[in-house]
């Protein structure tokens, strides 16, 4: 669910290349979804999603790379 949202959102709000990367380390999965977009959309656009991924992750962010797009995040713990 939250890998489906962050790629959703990457898509229909950011601009190519869209890449998604997840990585477990430590009994946490982090999953990573990477834009070419700088910004982000308005809060009536993406506040429903991400209030979903807030609510099954254990913390989320947004890295954002010096004009050149950003990276969406999120950690779940496993195990």
């Amino acid at each position: 669910m939250i890998t489906t949202e962050l790629a959703t959102n990457a898509i229909l709000h950011g601009a190519s290349p869209v890449y998604v990367q997840v990585n477990i380390a430590d009994q946490i999965a982090r999953v990573e979804v990477e834009d070419g977009f700088p910004g982000w959309g308005s809060p009536a656009e993406d506040s429903r999603g991400m209030v979903l991924v807030d609510g099954l992750s254990c913390c989320w962010g947004v890295n954002y790379d010096d004009g050149l797009g950003k990276v969406v995040w999120a950690e779940i713990p496993v195990g």
